[in-house]
């Protein structure tokens, strides 16, 4: 058992001997292993079911292929042709022809892409939102 004195104080830094009290109890409870009588929390642990997987990986197929193809000619045509997109002068252009691409290139995969309005200091920006629905929500 841990034993504590009463501290008297009067002024501004009236609670500060009793936190160092406070503090020097428990700090004196965790290195002398009154506190190592309660077990630590142990945290959760998580597996994923069957083998992880070892060894070369298979060569891609002509679909991934191109699907990196097209992932990679979307990523240059963001940050080389199109380039620095924001709310000033220089790049407010740059801003609407990324979102007109990424319009097209979502209803190129069979999205409806859909805009959300907004205003910032001014200017009428967008969001771009799509939803692919599942089977169920299709019947």
């Amino acid at each position: 058992m841990v034993k504590t004195r009463r501290v008297r104080a009067s002024g501004k830094a009236a609670g500060l001997p009793f936190v160092w009290c406070v503090v020097g109890c428990w700090l004196s409870a965790v290195c002398h292993g009154t506190a190592a009588e309660q077990p630590a929390p142990r945290l959760p642990m998580m597996s994923m079911p069957g083998e992880v997987y070892a060894g070369p990986l298979p060569p891609p197929t002509a679909a991934e292929q191109a699907l990196a193809k097209a992932l990679a000619d979307d990523i240059k045509a963001l940050t080389s042709d199109i380039g620095e997109r924001n709310l000033s002068r220089d790049g407010l252009n740059e801003l609407h022809a990324a979102e007109r691409l990424l319009q097209q290139r979502l209803r190129a995969a069979g999205y409806a892409p859909e805009r959300q309005t907004y205003e910032v200091r001014g200017q009428t920006v967008a969001n771009i939102s799509s939803c692919r629905l599942g089977y169920r929500a299709r019947l």
